[in-house]
């Protein structure tokens, strides 16, 4: 099954995906090699430093925003314009900001709590750090892997339209639905297929990992290549996206990406 993913499934969905990225490749090189000049310049002492940190929060907002807006017009086959671009990322742009500080915050939480008592529990033993560090790590993804979706969720779609993909939640938590919907709709369009998200949703979190072992001087090109990998692979989730959405009956909401024209 593991050989049949590797040489079949996973070349399969890349290259689906690589379509989406394809369309807007100068844009995505462009914002990647800014993102990685910004990083391996690393902290830096007063107004160059100030600046750098003001510029890399919202170009990061806007490789979470971007590739949601143009997939979608991709897979529509039509361009926007940047006015409607920029009006829907004013309206929505926040709430993908807070609802992906949350889900981040909430998959940290539970890893941590996870180390804690698998230290606990282990505690005096040899397999003690290794065993707790696999525990956080798979507690994170585990948790992750429910949010995946949840930019395209944010952004494409209202909580008045997911008609009963609600319904399933559990009655208990129920009440902080409406405030969370995002988060409870990612977790609910992900629940058929969480083991065929799972390597996408490791490989996208490696990149921090690769980035501290990569020599100085070939931090910028690693930057560039990762974030454009890194896109390959959100459009794959993507594509679940549009999949398990048709699969619940709720329609991606398209009425904000007017079309500027026809491809």
């Amino acid at each position: 099954m593991i050989i049949n993913w590797l040489f079949v499934i996973f070349p399969a969905e890349m290259r689906r995906a690589w379509r989406l990225v394809r369309r807007d490749l100068a844009l995505w090189l462009g914002l990647a090699a800014l993102l990685a000049v910004l990083a391996a310049a690393g902290p830096v002492d007063g107004s160059a430093g100030a600046l750098s940190a003001l510029l890399t929060v919202p170009i990061a907002l806007l490789m979470m925003f971007l590739p949601v807006v143009l997939f979608h017009a991709a897979h529509l086959g039509v361009t926007v314009g940047w006015r409607e671009v920029l009006a829907l990322f004013a309206e929505r742009g926040l709430g993908l900001l807070l609802f992906g500080m949350l889900a981040a915050l909430l998959c940290a939480a539970a890893a941590t709590v996870a180390v804690a008592g698998t230290m606990l529990a282990t505690r005096g033993s040899e397999l003690m750090p290794a065993v707790s560090a696999a525990m956080g790590i798979i507690v994170y993804l585990s948790l992750f892997v429910r949010f995946c979706l949840l930019p395209f969720v944010v952004v494409l779609q209202r909580r008045e339209d997911l008609g009963t993909l609600l319904s399933g939640v559990r009655p208990a938590l129920k009440g902080v639905v409406p405030w969370l919907w995002p988060l409870f709709a990612s977790s609910q369009l992900t629940a058929a297929c969480r083991w065929r998200l799972t390597p996408y949703v490791f490989l996208i979190n490696l990149g921090p990992a690769g980035a501290l072992v990569v020599p100085p001087e070939m931090q910028v090109p690693f930057v560039v290549v990762w974030q454009l990998t890194m896109l390959v692979m959100q459009g794959v989730l993507f594509d679940y996206f549009l999949a398990t959405s048709d699969a619940a009956g709720v329609a991606a909401d398209n009425r904000p990406l007017v079309p500027a024209e026809e491809s």
